[in-house]
């Protein structure tokens, strides 16, 4: 992925606090952080991600976004603030996709099958082009900016 921490704070209108660099993913897991990685702080209706940030710079994160309440956990490494941490993930992802020259994009609705239609269009699709879908079923306002991520 490699974006400049300067670019994401733009991307937010927000100010970016220590040095800039580049950070490799962009994450909201503490468990899956890995060296260079940007830590995304999001409150879940059973976890709140700024009680993971000093988890997530033991494994190596780079840099952290997080409300203004949680600066203080974020010690010496660089940080972005946000208000809503949900909210910067998508402006994120939408930012990035425009990056990558605004891709094809196709949404499958309805009640059933949405799954196995997805998966039998990126196969058919695979045959020509470059095909990024969704992962398993993210595919709400969370999920949708991670599968941007992974592309």
């Amino acid at each position: 992925m490699d974006v400049k921490l300067t670019n994401i704070s733009n991307f937010l209108s927000s100010s970016l606090y220590g040095e800039d660099d580049f950070v490799n993913n962009i994450i909201i897991d503490s468990r899956d952080v890995k060296k260079g990685d940007l830590f995304i702080a999001i409150k879940g209706d059973n976890f709140d991600g700024h009680d993971f940030i000093h988890d997530s710079i033991k494994k190596g994160a780079s840099a952290i976004i997080c409300n203004k309440s949680a600066i203080k956990k974020c010690g010496n490494i660089p940080y972005i603030i946000s208000n809503d941490t949900v909210d910067a993930l998508g402006i994120i992802a939408n930012n990035l996709k425009k990056a990558m020259g605004q891709p094809f994009t196709i949404g499958i609705t309805g009640t059933n099958g949405k799954t196995s239609v997805t998966k039998l269009t990126a196969e058919i699709l695979k045959q020509s082009s470059s095909v990024s879908t969704t992962i398993g079923n993210y595919n709400n306002d969370i999920g949708l900016p991670l599968s941007i991520f992974k592309s």
